[in-house]
């Protein structure tokens, strides 16, 4: 009798010992998605200038609006605790590629950060210690209306990618299926390279949902939980819809 209730025992246990490790734990956490976060939103260059070591002279005039006043990404991560404070979850950014405006507009290049923001280093710096202070980064990546400048208009094989120029920007012809696969690469190649945790798409002009979607999935295929967002009322698959009528 004694060994039959020994052996009941242990099989007992080694039965609730099996079933713990091999019943898996709900987890009581849902996943995040954009609706659980709080964005603020920033201009580099318009934050706080940590160093005049990267300020181009040419360029940078803090008492002229209309050009460079110095923020760089040192200033942000300075400053960071402010935002932290503040309780937002996501330091939105702008664009951060070389351009020929302070705040952005007249890229020059997909694939070079402006030196005016900083170093590369720098940049990754910045995203470092967003993320050990619980909290994301966020880019903009515009689709098209950048500097005539921009590194792609010079070369004359691709002179069919472009729809149009006014006041120094340039429309790329994102129904081109070279243009297209370019822009794909460019923001897949960024992804990559720096790790962010979201891409908001900016100017998407003429851009069609099939077209949209294929970017998106292209981003997403570098890391699923990377956001992506517009600043534009689209009906492709970005993770939060751009109403308009709230966005003034």
């Amino acid at each position: 009798m004694l060994k039959l209730s020994k052996w009941i025992r242990t099989t007992a246990m080694a039965t609730l010992l099996f079933a713990s490790f091999s019943t898996p734990i709900a987890s009581a956490e849902k996943p995040r998605s954009i609706a659980d976060e709080s964005i603020y939103d920033l201009l580099v260059d318009r934050y706080f200038n940590a160093t005049n070591e990267n300020d181009d002279i040419s360029k940078t005039d803090p008492k002229n609006p209309a050009k460079f006043a110095g923020g760089d990404f040192q200033g942000i991560i300075d400053k960071l605790s402010d935002i932290k404070d503040l309780g937002f979850t996501i330091v939105s950014i702008g664009s951060v590629f070389a351009t020929e405006s302070y705040d952005g507009s007249m890229v020059t290049s997909y694939h070079q950060l402006e030196p005016n923001f900083g170093t590369e280093e720098e940049f990754k710096k910045l995203i470092q210690i967003v993320k050990q202070n619980g909290m994301s980064i966020m880019v903009d990546f515009p689709l098209t209306n950048v500097s005539e400048n921009h590194e792609w208009a010079k070369d004359p094989k691709k002179a069919s990618w472009i729809v149009g120029t006014a006041n120094g920007k340039l429309r790329w012809d994102l129904k081109n299926e070279e243009v297209q696969k370019a822009l794909i690469d460019a923001v897949v190649q960024f992804a990559s390279t720096y790790d962010v945790d979201g891409i908001r798409l900016t100017n998407l002009d003429i851009a069609d949902t099939e077209f949209l979607n294929e970017m998106i999935d292209a981003i997403k295929s570098v890391n699923e939980q990377i956001y992506v967002i517009s600043n534009t009322e689209s009906n492709a698959r970005f993770d939060a819809k751009f109403y308009d009528e709230v966005s003034k």
